[in-house]
């Protein structure tokens, strides 16, 4: 049998099967690795990443609001908190490193004296806790300041930087308004949840800015850190607000209402202060009583309060009889002895007996409630929708469209409301049965003040882009002409008269005019009755006028809700208010003071006024425009005002020039100006006024550099 494999040939050829075979295996197993090394990288690589490193967003800086005069009203302030990563030491290089030890012990030392929270000791302590124990994110400090952490940067240890001194340190922007409660609630809040008030509410998109993206490192459970300073996308600030907001303004018309709610220890209180021709606001306050009688900026009054407005409200309603030729200010008109009924309702005068026959510029001037009602009642109760039209040309029926959030439309109550009723007509002539924000209210008197232009209530003057582009925005008109020139004259003759013999005869001075309207108004509890179960009603006390009436420049108003003691007229709580600002404002505008005001009668037995002493020319024109003589006969550059027998004159004052000059009871621009030129430096305390105090003292050697403090009352 002729076989040709012999016993040899077949092992050999299993072994030649069996190693083609493990070279192809060798080659898959090698072309997996190179797949895996290779073509799945990055695949692996960008789920590693995923998981430790992440683009994150950055919240920018927030914008700046600023008061009329470049002062800041809310800034970012940039906060830092602190940590340490201890597995960049190690326990075995601390252990053996004595430099590195001793490298602790100062930034220890350092810390604690730069904090004074913690002694040397315990901050020893937390670091040498977060090597020991591999801590990656131990919180060392919170909402260190900006210069604190450029500090901290400097010391032992942390100096070597992120990677080799252990320091992380994570940014915080924190909101911050420079002059505390003044305005607060004006510029108000934003927070993360979306909640807000205030400019910073209204005006969130702007302010907000333009989140950026940055590379972070994970270095715990949700514990992220940047990869380094650079931005993937540089975040972008938020615009700047300018408003017109007048810090000084703001300030003294806080202290005037705050003074007032205390005294009369009231519920809250609101005070708006508007330019006439712009619509600027000036200054916008609003204090609410806490348990504890103390007050703060808290809810905004003035715009989202919302209530009757009372006798305020009559000089829509008379401006609307005079513009519809139903009466003239000389007409005579009949109070009944204070008592006249409208159907079932009983309207009284404040004054028991009435006034009895009196024209109506005297009813405007004493507040009668029965002449207004009567007088709309009687001309308007067969076509009362003429009456609801005619308010709506005055544009009292309008938002004022203040570019704050939070106005309600104002309500005048319609034949068509289901509650009209035969009372409706003389009701809403004395204020009720309509409800007005006070910026409503004070928008309006505006009107009357600018000759029936209506200007539209700003606060916001200007947007300032991070791109530089600015935005600007003009008076804008509500009502081009809310009444004829003749009906807006005799309301302004009647509005003076309330000042001169009226109802805020009071607040009545010798040196500017003043128009305006009180109203004392019933308020509604929980919007269902006027009294308690006791019998006892609250009452909302207000006042709005402008001054100096002759050219009006400023509109204000004053409304104190719920007074307690005091009275609770509006002559008694809301007018002196008023008087507080408007004298201080024009004492300031004409370096007046009032409070110096000697009783020296001239021959027509006017007082005349103490003067600030300074500028010969600027008092001289201050002065004439007051229409009070002054005699001169002076020949230097700086005088001061005395009192003589009968008339006012100008005394020169001289100062020399290596001694501290008096600049006591002087204007603080003059004052400045002495003192800088004299090459010292000048730190003042206080905002409008005179100067009160002065040190070093007048007479004083001096020399260039040296420091003066003045006080301004």
């Amino acid at each position: 049998m002729n076989n040709s494999h012999t016993p040899l040939t077949i092992p050999l050829q299993r072994a030649k099967w069996l190693g083609l075979f493990l070279l192809a295996f060798a080659f898959l197993v090698l072309a997996k690795i190179l797949h895996i090394q290779w073509a799945e990288q990055q695949s692996y690589q960008k789920n590693f990443e995923g998981r430790i490193i992440s683009l994150k967003e950055i919240k920018p800086n927030r914008g700046n609001i600023y008061a009329q005069d470049g002062s800041l009203l809310a800034i970012d302030i940039p906060e830092y908190d602190i940590h340490f990563d201890g597995t960049v030491i190690g326990v075995r290089q601390l252990a053996k490193n004595a430099q590195l030890a001793d490298s602790l012990q100062k930034l220890s030392s350092l810390m604690a004296h730069l904090f004074q929270d913690k002694n040397a000791a315990q901050y020893y302590k937390n670091f040498k806790d977060a090597i020991t124990q591999g801590q990656r994110y131990q919180l060392i400090q919170r909402n260190a300041t900006y210069m604190q952490m450029q500090q901290i940067k400097n010391y032992p240890l942390f100096n070597l930087g992120r990677y080799k001194g252990g320091m992380i340190f994570v940014l915080k922007n924190k909101r911050y308004l420079p002059h505390g409660d003044l305005a607060r609630r004006t510029v108000g809040y934003f927070d993360a949840t979306g909640g807000g008030v205030g400019l910073e509410k209204t005006y969130d998109m702007l302010l907000a800015g333009k989140k950026g993206v940055q590379k972070q490192k994970r270095i715990g459970a949700d514990i992220w850190v940047p990869l380094s300073d650079e931005y993937v996308k540089e975040p972008q600030k938020g615009a700047d607000l300018h408003t017109h907001l007048d810090i000084n303004l703001q300030d003294l018309s806080h202290n005037a209402l705050l003074k007032r709610l205390k005294e009369h220890d009231a519920a809250h209180g609101t005070l708006i202060l508007m330019e006439v021709q712009t619509g600027a606001v000036r200054a916008l306050v609003n204090l609410s009583r806490r348990s504890d009688g103390s007050y703060h900026e808290d809810f905004n009054h003035a715009v989202g309060g919302y209530y009757e407005p009372g006798s305020t409200f009559k000089i829509a309603a008379w401006l609307l009889a005079l513009e519809d030729k139903k009466c003239k200010i000389t007409d005579t008109v009949d109070t009944y002895q204070g008592l006249k009924k409208f159907y079932n309702l009983e309207t009284k005068e404040s004054k028991k007996g009435g006034y009895g026959k009196i024209t109506v510029q005297d009813a405007i001037a004493y507040s009668s409630n029965i002449a207004v009602s009567e007088m709309i009642f009687n001309n308007y109760q067969k076509n009362p929708q003429k009456f609801i039209d005619g308010l709506q040309n005055l544009g009292i029926s309008q938002k004022s469209g203040i570019d704050l959030l939070g106005e309600k439309e104002p309500y005048v109550k319609s034949v068509k409301d289901k509650l009209w009723s035969g009372v409706s007509l003389p009701q809403m002539a004395i204020g009720y049965e309509v409800l007005q924000s006070p910026i409503q209210i004070l928008t309006f008197y505006n009107g009357i003040a600018n000759q029936g232009k209506m200007i539209k209530p700003r606060l916001v003057s200007q947007i300032a882009y991070s791109n530089r582009h600015k935005k600007t925005f003009s008076p804008e008109v509500l009502v081009s002409k809310m009444a004829s020139a003749q009906a807006l004259a005799q309301i302004q003759t009647a509005l003076e008269s309330v000042v001169e013999y009226g109802t805020a005869s009071s607040i009545k001075n010798p040196y500017f005019k003043i128009a305006g309207k009180t109203g004392t108004a019933q308020m509604l509890l929980e919007g269902k009755k006027y009294k308690d179960d006791s019998g006892r009603a609250q009452y909302l006390a207000s006042f709005v006028g402008y001054f100096p009436a002759d050219n009006p420049k400023y509109t204000c108003f004053v409304a104190v809700s719920a007074p307690n003691q005091g009275g609770y007229y509006s002559s008694e709580v809301a007018a002196p208010i008023f008087k507080d600002v408007a004298y201080k404002i024009y004492a300031g505008e004409h370096a007046l003071s009032f409070d110096d005001a000697e009783a020296v009668p001239s021959q027509n037995n006017q007082v005349l006024p103490k003067a600030l002493k300074g500028y010969k020319s600027d008092l001289l024109k201050v002065y004439q425009t007051a229409k009070i003589p002054l005699q001169d006969s002076t020949l230097g550059v700086w005088a001061k005002v005395q009192n003589k027998a009968e008339h006012l004159a100008l005394e020169e004052i001289g100062f020399s020039e290596n001694t501290m000059p008096n600049v006591q009871n002087m204007g603080l621009r003059d004052a400045l100006y002495l003192l800088e030129n004299k090459g010292l430096q000048v730190q003042v305390e206080g905002k409008i006024g005179r100067i009160k105090t002065q040190n070093p003292l007048p007479g004083a050697k001096i020399q260039k550099g040296q420091t003066v403090w003045l006080k301004i009352s």
